[in-house]
């Protein structure tokens, strides 16, 4: 029997008062394409480089660019370079019609592959650099009562690429922590693996090797992934995680990209693994496909799993003796739609758990996800200006698992949609550009969860007909709005 609902509703307003980090060049800049072949990423969920894939959005959006996988994320600066080379052909055949900020905006991301460093060197056969950045941000959040954090960031950064098969990347934040200490900021392994603990110093890091093979490419490392057309989250694979320690096959022949990647999780029960395959198809300028599957197991490390073409839902049937039947997979697919130019629609179903033919579809075993969406640029005609919306849904056991290591999580943060499991989000955004460095911005976010949890399975001997419900139990909501304005340069500082 479903009990009767409750709301309760509750503003939440935080805001970053000061993030700043700038570096300091002596030398000159690499040459101008340096960055090709294999290349280092450029960083997800990073503010130095957001307007990176904002702008792309945006170019995307306009029609502008056709060529780039938008939805298997991060870039390598070798894509945004052979993107510019794609934007310069059609500058030279007139087809390029930009507005004078788009094209300021648009120089900025040219320079990204010659940003200065505080030491460089470079020759016929390889270019290598190191960069040193600060900031300090100011956190204030106003619940029951004013809370204030303060941090000071410390950022070396060395990055280096070496003919055009092999790059490395290490970029390591390091935190100094003063006044009230938030647990979810800044996110590190430490802070989120042992929330209650205070610590002055916290850091987090992301470090790689990428080379070059004959008909794909590795890479070996610490890396943050997003898979999907979501922006504010994704179902399957989003950014918002900490890094993964992982090893990540990846192979593009137009008009298919094709991402394999096996990681180790955080856990504080046991080793904890994931594995997971995306394919992205552009079938034509208007229209983009992708499908993906994970795997989550715990206690070992399945060689079978490595297979990057190993079909996860049919491995139990298959190999019987090697793997575990409890082990947790997902599957997702996303199309991202353009109807109109300036016009994007899009979305995602995430399946855990879907047995439509075996039981109802309310039934407490299937489990699912649905996320919805569309990016208007320059709506009614503002220029330099972009819309958004998203809505996302997890309904109430999906990322769970009866065995507790094999939840859908990586330091207890939902591998997915960081809504996490019995919840909605429904985002609005709307910005604008007066120059290619200073912007505004409205959002406004409801976001509402039930009672369910991410380590809350369902639960064991319970009626198999048991239903799942729609925010179950009492429904808490938080409004979200923000007005906000931004001074950037990519790669070089955000305020």
């Amino acid at each position: 029997m479903i009990g009767e609902e409750q709301t309760k509703s509750k503003i939440l307003i935080s805001v970053i008062i000061l993030l700043l980090q700038s570096s300091i060049a002596f030398a000159s800049p690499f040459e101008k394409g340096g960055l090709r072949g294999i290349s280092p990423d450029v960083p997800l969920g990073d503010k130095l480089y957001r307007d990176v894939y904002v702008l792309i959005d945006r170019l995307v959006a306009k029609g502008y660019v056709t060529k780039l996988f938008k939805n298997t994320q991060p870039y390598s600066q070798g894509e945004i370079a052979e993107m510019l080379t794609e934007l310069d052909k059609e500058a030279q055949e007139g087809s390029l019609k930009l507005s004078k900020v788009e094209e300021q905006r648009l120089n900025l991301l040219k320079a990204l592959s010659q940003k200065d460093y505080l030491f460089q060197t470079q020759g016929e056969k390889h270019q290598f650099g190191v960069d040193f950045g600060v900031g300090e941000s100011t956190i204030s959040r106003n619940q029951d009562e004013s809370k204030t954090g303060y941090a000071i960031l410390f950022r070396p950064t060395v990055i280096g690429q070496i003919r055009d098969d092999f790059a490395f990347y290490s970029d390591l934040k390091v935190y100094y922590l003063s006044a009230t200490q938030f647990p979810d900021i800044p996110k590190t392994e430490v802070r989120m693996g042992q929330p209650a603990k205070e610590t002055k110093t916290a850091s987090l890091s992301n470090y790689y090797i990428k080379a070059k093979l004959p008909w794909f490419s590795i890479l070996f490392g610490h890396d943050n992934l997003h898979w999907g057309p979501g922006r504010r989250g994704a179902l399957l694979v989003s950014e918002h995680p900490l890094p993964m320690n992982m090893l990540k096959l990846e192979a593009q022949y137009y008009p298919v990209k094709f991402q394999a990647v096996t990681a180790k999780l955080g856990s504080n029960i046991d080793k904890k693994y994931l594995s997971g395959h995306r394919l992205e198809l552009n079938l034509w300028d208007k229209l983009r496909l992708g499908v993906a599957e994970t795997v989550v197991y715990g206690h070992r490390f399945e060689m079978v799993y490595l297979n990057p073409v190993q079909i996860y839902t049919t491995t139990e049937f298959v190999f019987p003796e090697a793997v575990g039947e409890n082990d947790n997979v997902l599957i997702s697919g996303d199309f991202d739609l353009f109807p109109l130019r300036n016009l994007e629609l899009y979305g995602e179903v995430m399946i855990d758990d879907y047995r439509p033919f075996s039981y109802s579809p309310k039934n407490w075993g299937n489990k699912f996800g649905v996320l919805l969406g569309g990016y208007w640029v320059d709506p009614f005609r503002i220029p330099d200006t972009d819309l958004r919306f998203e809505y996302a849904f997890v309904n109430q056991f999906a990322y769970t698992h009866s065995t507790k290591i094999n939840a859908y999580t990586h330091f207890n943060s939902p591998i997915g949609h960081q809504i996490a499991t019995d919840a909605d989000d429904l985002w609005l955004n709307m910005k604008h550009w007066f120059t290619a460095n200073f912007s505004a911005s409205f959002t406004y976010e409801l976001e509402r969860h039930g009672e369910g949890d991410v380590n809350k399975p369902h639960p064991p001997g319970a009626p198999d007909d048991d239903e799942w419900e729609f925010l179950s139990g009492v429904t808490e909501s938080t409004h979200s709005i923000g007005l906000g304005v931004s001074y950037s340069s990519i790669g070089k500082s955000s305020v």
